[in-house]
């Protein structure tokens, strides 16, 4: 029980992400859609993913709010998720254009621009997402932050593998 209260943070923050991502994909039921229709409960995946989607939300709410009461020293944690916010909208607004422009200006297939720009867009996201993180869970720990450190690369680094891994899966095998 010792372990569980120790470590009810870092809890609550891989719930909170896990029940966002999952209550957002059943929400949306893209992927699971035809599957869902066969056997005639699309309704269920969507009440399903929002009330998975609501609960990631609050979670990650409550674990905001107890963060920025208890470590929020020159405003730090709010300079961090503000960086992070402008750098994600800043980037998503780049890679559309960007995707707007193969399209329009090249020879490119909407396939193949679709692809890049969603393989290029989650790359970046995820890392502003494991920078953001890691300087939050640095903040945490009281540590000094340096993305220097051989730690956030190997974090980083490993994040972006996974993802890239879990691309070409997707890509190269049939859904």
């Amino acid at each position: 029980m010792d372990a569980i209260k120790k470590r009810r943070r870092y809890s609550e923050l891989v719930v909170g992400f896990l029940s966002f991502g999952l209550g957002q994909r059943l929400l949306v039921v893209g992927v699971v859609k035809p599957w869902a229709e066969e056997r005639q409960i699309v309704l269920f995946l969507a009440v399903l993913g929002f009330i998975l989607w609501t609960g990631g939300i609050i979670l990650l709410i409550r674990l905001l709010s107890w963060l920025l009461k208890n470590y929020n020293q020159n405003n730090r944690v709010l300079k961090v998720l503000a960086i992070s916010l402008v750098a994600s909208v800043t980037a998503g607004i780049l890679i559309g254009f960007v995707g707007q422009f193969l399209y329009d200006k090249t020879s490119i297939s909407y396939s193949i621009a679709k692809t890049s720009i969603w393989v290029l867009s989650s790359l970046i996201q995820a890392s502003i997402k494991m920078t953001a993180l890691y300087s939050l869970i640095t903040f945490y720990q009281g540590k000094e932050l340096s993305f220097k450190q051989k730690e956030f690369k190997f974090i980083l680094l490993l994040a972006l593998l996974m993802l890239g891994f879990a691309h070409v899966l997707s890509i190269f095998l049939p859904s």
